[in-house]
């Protein structure tokens, strides 16, 4: 019986190395990367100048940052770039004053994104006071349009440093988006919670909403 399993064994290795043979494998060919120069860059650092990676619900777009101003969309087909720019997209009282590592991807929709950005807001609009905020910035990215996402209570400036956005949860669908957020209260305690921005409330476990009042302008 030993015997007989010996020879069994010996063909099943003679016909899968002959099968090698007959099927061998090309190799790789050294070909330069071809994604964009700043990933390739011997100079920079991948970790250092590179952050806030999200590929698209579809998987054919990244989303990146290589700076605290610069927010990118790589198409993974095309190998062609997308810069977002905020302030090309802003009214003329607000002014892009820098990007948070907090930027998420539509769950549902492979061309929508929520950057957390600080912005400068002049209230009056006589361009010589500016209130520094965090907001949540909605960008359609096929369009070049936006929304502020941020809570109304937060007021026309945004809110505080501080402010904290964790995740675009998966369950949003198309007019009831649910962003999972964070801040500090006047009390000085930290609040977490789910909130929606389309009717500005947080729903509760008990099925229980809080509803934000849109605060007076600061």
């Amino acid at each position: 019986m030993v015997n007989k399993m010996k020879y069994y064994l010996y063909f099943l290795m003679v016909f899968v190395l002959l099968g090698c043979k007959n099927h061998p494998t090309e190799p790789v060919s050294n070909k330069p990367c071809p994604l964009p120069y700043l990933f390739t860059c011997q100079s920079c650092s991948p970790i250092g100048s590179h952050h806030s990676f999200q590929l698209s619900p579809d998987g054919t777009k990244l989303l990146y940052s290589n700076s605290d101003a610069l927010l990118n969309v790589l198409d993974l087909k095309s190998l062609k770039v997308q810069n977002i720019d905020f302030q090309s997209i802003f009214p003329k009282n607000m002014v892009f004053y820098g990007l948070s590592n907090q930027s998420f991807w539509c769950p549902y929709d492979n061309s929508k994104i929520v950057a957390h950005v600080i912005t400068k807001t002049d209230t009056v609009g006589d361009g010589k006071y500016y209130f520094t905020g965090e907001q949540l910035i909605y960008i359609d990215i096929d369009k070049s349009t936006y929304k502020i996402y941020s809570p109304k209570s937060f007021g026309i400036t945004g809110y505080l440093p501080g402010f904290g956005f964790f995740a675009w949860m998966p369950y949003s669908k198309v007019n009831s988006d649910f962003l999972y957020i964070g801040y500090k209260l006047p009390s000085g305690s930290d609040f977490y919670g789910i909130f929606c921005p389309q009717n500005q409330c947080i729903p509760d476990y008990f099925g229980i909403s809080t509803i934000f009042k849109t605060s007076k302008t600061q």
